[in-house]
């Protein structure tokens, strides 16, 4: 289609940008720092996400109350992934500890997404977590009745854990 300024056979009259060695040297200049940038935006979110490879199952088994543990990325290996690397196993704990945060919130939030769940045996697998600590977490987790259920029943079964341990402890040292 021809512009009605111009007949199909008419040559359009425009200049050619000149440039010159300063407009050359700044945009030279701009790419570089873009891709500085890049490379530690980068950086930057491996070192948060690591491959990104394992964030679902991390997340998966944060909602299926399955106790964290790097044997689990294991069973999620598939053929596609031979080996499992730092960065994955970065990701199946990102995936763990953060993404699995944000659908349980999003869940009891709006229960209809998953209505099986059972929230207070994910609550009772947190207490057994050393890094989970409940006050860290957000307000929809902290206020949510059947989580903290579970977490009592969780705190309950540690304590009696811990005082075993001492017993035991105990009668090693008095042999």
């Amino acid at each position: 289609m021809s512009s009605p300024l111009h007949s199909p056979g008419e040559k359009i009259k425009t200049k050619p940008p000149v440039l010159n060695r300063q407009k050359i040297s700044i945009e030279k200049n701009d790419q570089i720092i873009k891709r500085k940038l890049d490379e530690e935006k980068s950086k930057q979110n491996y070192a948060e996400r690591g491959t990104k490879r394992f964030i679902s199952e991390g997340a998966e088994d944060r909602l299926c109350a399955v106790p964290y543990n790097i044997n689990n990325l294991e069973k999620h290996k598939s053929k596609r992934v031979l080996t499992i690397v730092e960065g994955d196993i970065t990701s199946y704990h990102y995936g763990y500890y953060i993404r699995g945060v944000e659908k349980l919130v999003n869940i009891i939030k709006y229960p209809e997404i998953r209505p099986n769940l059972d929230i207070e045996a994910i609550g009772y697998n947190d207490a057994q977590d050393i890094n989970i600590n409940i006050e860290l977490l957000p307000q929809e987790v902290q206020n949510c009745k059947e989580y903290l259920i579970g977490y009592k029943k969780g705190l309950k079964t540690n304590s009696k854990k811990d005082r075993n341990d001492d017993n035991e402890q105990k009668k090693r040292i008095f042999k």
